[in-house]
């Protein structure tokens, strides 16, 4: 019976393990040290007073994705078009809108969020909003529904 276990993680499945902070106890749960960024493969191994086991199947966790970039506004006729770089393994893209550059009233995304789209570019009629400069920001999104920091900002008008 095992009396702890081993966490590690990988790049790839056949990748090289590292050890994940210290073992953890049969009796409760594991916090990670090192939480991805990217696409990481997690392996867990028993231990008990004979030594560690095998490597379990592995785990697939999606990190966040980075945020589009080259983020371009382009106004035409009676609308703007947004479009962007298409960032490897989104599956969608979300369209904030904010009232400062730095987007910090967008504490509720919800709240301000103007479009989930899946392609690299979103069209919005122009022609409603008014003269007050408004700054958009676009994130990705991954399979998980884990969505990236903010885009740099574009302005309109």
């Amino acid at each position: 019976m095992a009396s702890n276990f081993n966490v590690y993680y990988a790049a790839s499945i056949d990748g090289i393990k590292t050890k994940d902070g210290t073992e953890g106890t049969s009796s409760g749960g594991y916090e990670f040290a090192n939480l991805p960024t990217e696409t990481t493969y997690y392996f867990v191994t028993a231990v008990n007073k004979n030594g560690e086991g095998a490597y379990s199947e592995p785990l697939k966790v999606l990190g966040q994705l980075p945020a589009p970039n080259n983020v371009t506004l382009t106004e035409l006729s009676g609308y703007i078009q947004f479009t962007w770089n298409a960032v490897p393994e989104a599956v969608s893209y979300k369209v904030y809108r904010s009232n400062n550059v730095l987007g910090s009233d967008i504490t509720s995304r919800n709240q301000w969020s103007r479009a989930t789209v899946k392609d690299t570019s979103y069209s919005m009629l122009s022609t409603n909003l008014g003269t007050t400069t408004r700054w958009y920001f676009i994130t990705s999104v991954n399979a998980d529904g884990i969505e990236s920091v903010l885009s740099a900002p574009v302005a309109y008008p």
